[in-house]
């Protein structure tokens, strides 16, 4: 194959794909419909200062991610603390970081914390063989019991997946749980910069390589052209490439590819569907006395987590200030997520001062609302049998999409797996 490619879409899957095969020296054009590169890495401006629109954080397992930070010379610029993990709960919150605070679980009966503490053994202990065809709930209950079920994981699988809690596949919970228990300590990463240095430095790399890339540049179609090559349709205009390779969502490639040639591999994934996600963040006039992440699964709370950054990032990091962030994760059609912005952000903002300050709104300076509407792959029981392949035209189109990273957690890292290995198929063809 020529190595002329076109990659749609500008995220770090995208991003790293062109790192990649622009290092295999082939001829790479990135095409970002929108203003900036890194998508759910996007950044705000804030006081003069850029933050995430979205919590980012790195796991001493994610081995893809840190192996590319060094090949970027990024590597001494990760960082590494303990977290905490808390659970609110009745107006009280409940360290969950060690065997002690398990014994003082009040959720949960006596019996109840003893049964999750086995869960968590029996997880890290099991193989993970055949279970992406029973569903966690069948498959946890036996071992934890239904009090430990309805009233610990099944919200907590609720706040990510929404009323298809109860479908998650037990071969997705066993590949997170083992993610982020893979170390000896609860440890979470960052770089010093943020992750908008990864972009820059991912960015420069693939420019210096000789790849081009492009944003503000929606691809508005994608159809076959002449002897087996495809057009690529961009405000721009049009431009022929020997490969295509799709990083965007699923939902928004059928509506830029309409070519039966091209597409007809695409219809039978069709169903997969995705999470989308409502992030409040609120600056602080002084830390938060809370750990890194806080579960709010309660139902008069309209978010369903705290993520305290200043528990993780360094304050150099943070530009002096506070960040915390308020997620709900639901679908982009819902009533939640049609909501706009400026409401959304009340309603968090009024939650968390009652709840977290003492009612104290004068501790805030200022927050904001983002929106993503695909963030979170929905797995169904049996989806290695439906997931994505990377070829659906032989040598000439080809997907690098979050579904496909399955049975692993959809993050930057498992994103720069994927694109690794599409990387090489492509190198090969």
């Amino acid at each position: 194959m020529a190595g002329k490619i076109a990659i749609v879409g500008g995220g770090i899957s995208g991003l790293a794909l062109a790192y990649y095969l622009a290092r295999a020296e082939k001829k790479v054009t990135l095409y970002e419909a929108s203003s900036e590169f890194g998508g759910l890495g996007s950044q705000f401006e804030f006081n003069g200062n850029y933050f995430e629109k979205f919590y980012h954080c790195m796991l001493p397992t994610d081995d893809s991610l840190l192996k590319l930070l060094s090949e970027l010379k990024l590597e001494r610029e990760v960082y590494w603390k303990e977290s905490q993990f808390g659970y609110y709960h009745q107006g009280q919150i409940y360290p969950l970081n060690t065997a002690s605070d398990l014994l003082k679980f009040k959720p949960l009966s006596f019996l109840g914390r003893l049964r999750l503490g086995a869960s968590g053994i029996y997880t890290t202990l099991h193989s993970g063989k055949n279970l992406d065809r029973i569903t966690f709930r069948e498959w946890i209950i036996p071992v934890c019991g239904n009090e430990t079920y309805q009233k610990f994981f099944r919200p907590l699988l609720a706040a990510k997946f929404g009323g298809a809690a109860d479908g998650v596949p037990a071969l997705w919970f066993w590949a997170r749980f083992n993610r982020e228990k893979g170390a000896k300590k609860e440890v979470k990463g960052y770089i010093r910069g943020g992750y908008r240095r990864i972009v820059a430095a991912l960015s420069q790399a693939c420019k210096a390589r000789g790849a081009t890339l492009l944003s503000d540049q929606p691809v508005s179609g994608v159809s076959a052209a002449d002897n087996g090559a495809l057009e690529v349709i961009v405000p721009e205009g049009s431009f022929i490439f020997d490969a295509v390779v799709a990083t965007c969502p699923l939902p928004l490639l059928f509506d830029i590819v309409r070519d039966d040639k091209v597409a007809g591999g695409l219809e039978k994934y069709r169903s997969i569907d995705y999470a989308g996600v409502i992030n409040t963040v609120i600056f602080l006039k002084e830390p938060l006395k809370l750990g890194y992440w806080t579960a709010t699964p309660e139902e008069q709370l309209p978010f369903q987590g705290i993520v305290n950054l200043s528990a993780l990032i360094d304050i150099d990091d943070l530009a002096g200030e506070y960040p915390v962030h308020l997620m709900y994760y639901c679908h982009r059609n819902s009533e939640q997520y049609r909501r706009n912005t400026e409401s959304t952000r009340d309603e968090f903002s009024d939650a968390f001062v009652r709840h977290f300050l003492a009612g104290q709104s004068s501790k805030i300076k200022e927050s904001f609302c983002f929106k993503a509407p695909f963030v979170e792959p929905l797995f169904s029981t049996g989806f290695l049998e439906q997931k994505p392949v990377f070829e659906l035209l032989p040598g000439h189109f080809y997907l690098c999409t979050t579904p496909q990273v399955y049975p692993e957690v959809a993050s930057w890292n498992s994103s720069i797996q994927l694109a690794r290995e599409l990387s090489r198929v492509i190198e090969r063809a």
